[in-house]
């Protein structure tokens, strides 16, 4: 089941152990780090560097290393630009109902939502994009028979 981080003061203890046990939140630091992992998984799925995502955030590349390390808590609003730069929804960097795609997973996100703007090439340009991806798929599955 995947964690969500939550934060209940210290003098709500019974709370906190009553609400982790009853919903299935997580309220220690594997939580944070959970978030942190699929957060760093997902920018490079999406083949955006900690550089590219800092810039999109106007923000320093060593605040986004801080926030991939579990250093740092994301915060609501900063969870809702990151879904936005990734494609994804806020439940997929916390992990709750992780989407499926429809290839169960054999198409890279880096791939996919670059195959999201292909109609925004001209004609020829998605004709030679085609041809190319056929050329290189056939060679692997030449490469691959022969192994």
């Amino acid at each position: 089941m995947p964690t969500i981080t939550v934060e209940i003061p210290a003098s709500h203890s019974a709370l906190r152990t009553n609400m982790a046990e009853r919903s299935g939140v997580s309220t220690t630091e594997r939580g944070t780090t959970a978030i942190a992992d699929r957060l760093a998984q997902l920018r490079r799925d999406c083949g955006i560097t900690q550089v590219e995502m800092a810039r999109k955030l106007k923000t320093k590349q060593s605040l986004i290393s801080r926030y991939e390390s579990g250093e740092l808590r994301i915060h609501a609003e900063l969870l809702l630009k990151l879904s936005k730069i990734l494609g994804v929804t806020p439940n997929d960097i916390l992990g709750v109902n992780p989407k499926e795609t429809k290839t169960n997973g054999k198409i890279p996100r880096r791939f996919l939502s670059r195959l999201k703007d292909v109609h925004t090439l001209s004609k020829r340009d998605q004709d030679t994009l085609a041809q190319t991806m056929d050329a290189l798929i056939t060679t692997a599955r030449r490469k691959r028979a022969d192994d």
